[in-house]
């Protein structure tokens, strides 16, 4: 009785190793210690396009392009010969076709005992689908450097938090805007940075919602690291992870301070726009009533005669309306609706001309100086105007000066460029040649908030009685209806300076 085999015959044995090494899964491949290739696998022959005959008695060198044969040369067999073995060099082979194969070559080469180099062998992988994760991965490498570089030099503000709002990344922007380097706010909540007291409950309901999913947008208010408030604009973006997790939060912040600035001053001067029509036809209403009141009462005074009773209080009546003239006059000053008679004039031999009258203006304790700075162009403009623009402007100062003071009127061409248009978008600047005006007093001053406030109507520092705040806003109309401009500074105990652009004779005739 025969019993069954425990195992395979050694013909068995040697077909399935001859198998295996036929269809392996990579390519094999033996050379002589010269190189010269003498035995190769099924596998390599398939992936190569090359009959067995071709590669047998050829060289491994010879299945490279031209580039890698170089490195062949020059590392790769030295480095084999060096020290007997080579692990996953990553090459190319050129395959019958003509197209590349990427692989990883590792090749072992036996030494004899007398020190002889024998057979070298060698294992191929295939690394197609490696060499392309590679450059999937170095391309993923790549874009999120680029956006590391972008986010780092971005102006606004990127900040990257935990869920419990604890900092995990803090751009250059976060630190110019807030005053902290990332090494300080990195790992600190932002509601102990830049959150104030007041805002964490705003943030919550937003933390409320990015739980949720959902991204936020809001204007609000952050704190600088000096205790000064910042207007913002905040977008907040949830990072979620599978199962719903939320697991960071983005948040991209810009100052928009200069913003709500210039949206007060916009909003301010449409105001003062639709002020400026309501005066004007308030005033020309005023005005003619006021013709009225004057011609008749000048008549009943005639009438009347010097010693009649009543002559005394149709005076008094007459100088009354005459005042509301003067102030409907101012109104339409402000509403820019007084006829212009225009003259070519330079400014400084009219200010010369002035000086007796503007002196006249100051007390003994005031000292006036004009200067002219070189040869200012001329000016078209209403002599008359200008006359009593520098008048209002002398009183201004003179009042802001108690006890002694310096007060100093000048002139000098200049030019209004770009820059200086950005700065004062709401004054609609044309770049170009002007004749400045400057009064500058040692008075007082005052704080930004009355500066602010220094052109609008019925305006005024003074006590009840002692001025009607229109002054200023009659200086206002009258240069902007010259096509001008009306800038003053200020700062308290420190005196205030008002600039006069008047647009230079040359310039206007260069626009078109």
């Amino acid at each position: 009785m025969n019993r069954p085999a425990t195992a395979e015959s050694p013909a068995v044995q040697s077909e399935s190793a001859e198998e295996l090494y036929e269809h392996a899964p990579c390519g094999f491949l033996s050379t002589q210690a010269d190189g010269t290739l003498v035995r190769v696998n099924q596998t390599l022959v398939d992936w190569t396009g090359y009959s067995r005959e071709v590669l047998l008695g050829g060289n491994l060198r010879d299945l490279l392009p031209t580039s890698a044969q170089l490195f062949y040369e020059t590392h790769y067999a030295p480095l084999l010969r060096l020290q007997g073995f080579v692990r996953e060099v990553a090459l190319d082979l050129r395959c019958r076709n003509g197209t590349l194969l990427p692989v990883l070559i590792s090749s072992t080469q036996q030494r004899h005992a007398d020190g002889r180099l024998g057979t070298i062998r060698t294992i191929i992988f295939d690394a197609t689908e490696r060499r392309m994760y590679e450059r999937e991965l170095l391309a993923a490498r790549r874009r999120a450097e680029r956006l590391a570089a972008v986010v780092e030099a971005s102006a606004d503000a990127i900040i990257v938090t935990s869920p419990d709002l604890v900092v995990q990344t803090w751009n250059h922007g976060a630190e110019q805007l807030f005053g902290y380097p990332a090494a300080e706010a990195i790992g600190r909540s932002i509601r102990e940075l830049i959150v104030p007291a007041q805002g964490w409950e705003e943030t919550q309901r937003a933390l409320e919602l990015l739980r949720s999913g959902q991204q936020v947008q809001l204007e609000t208010q952050r704190v600088h690291r000096d205790g000064s408030r910042i207007e913002v604009s905040l977008g907040l973006t949830p990072h979620v992870e599978p199962p719903g997790e939320l697991v960071s939060i983005s948040a991209i912040i810009r100052d928009i301070t200069a913003w709500r600035r210039l949206e007060a001053q916009l909003r301010r001067t449409e105001q003062l726009q639709a002020l400026a029509a309501l005066a004007g036809g308030v005033a020309h209403q005023v005005n003619n009533q006021m013709a009225v009141v004057l011609g008749f009462g000048d008549f009943v005074l005639r009438a009347l005669g010097p010693e009649h009773p009543q002559a005394d209080d149709v005076k008094r009546m007459v100088a009354a309306a005459a005042k509301s003239a003067e102030t409907s006059r101012q109104l339409l000053a402000f509403s820019r609706q007084l006829p212009i008679a225009r003259e070519e004039v330079r400014l400084s031999e009219l200010v010369d001309s002035l000086i007796p009258a503007l002196s006249g203006l100051l007390t003994s304790g005031h000292q006036l100086l004009v200067r002219h700075s070189g040869a200012a162009g001329a000016v078209s403009v209403d002599p008359i105007q200008i006359e009593q623009i520098l008048v209002q402007l002398i009183k201004n100062a003179r009042d802001a000066m108690e006890g002694v003071g310096r007060l100093t009127v000048s002139t000098e061409q200049v030019r209004l460029t770009e820059t200086d248009a950005a700065a004062h978008p709401e004054d609609e600047v044309i770049p170009g040649e002007y004749v400045l005006l400057s009064v500058a007093d040692t008075g007082r001053g005052m704080d930004q908030t009355t500066l602010g406030r220094l052109f609008e109507p019925f305006f005024t520092t003074k006590e009840v009685g002692q001025g009607t705040g229109l002054g200023l806003p009659m200086v206002h109309g009258l240069v902007k209806q010259h096509g001008g401009q009306l800038w003053a500074e200020s700062e308290p105990d420190r005196g205030t300076t008002v600039r006069v652009y008047l647009p230079a004779e040359s310039s206007r005739t260069a626009r078109p």
